[in-house]
C-alpha cells in the first residue's frame, strides 16, 4: 500500500492497534486493514 502511495506515510501502532495515514491533509487512525484498503483505493494513485 505504501509503494502505491508514496506521498503517504502508512504504518501500524502497536500502542492503538490501528493503522495510520500520515498526508498532507492531516493524520488519520483507520480502526483496520479493510478499512485502510477501502480509504486508500479511494486516493488517486500518482503517476
Amino acid at each position: 500500500m505504501q509503494a502505491n502511495h508514496p506521498r503517504l506515510v502508512v504504518w501500524f501502532g502497536e500502542a492503538t492497534l490501528s493503522y495510520w495515514v500520515a498526508s498532507s491533509s492531516g493524520l488519520t487512525e483507520v480502526p483496520d486493514a479493510r478499512t485502510l484498503t477501502r480509504l486508500l483505493g479511494e486516493l488517486p494513485v500518482p503517476a
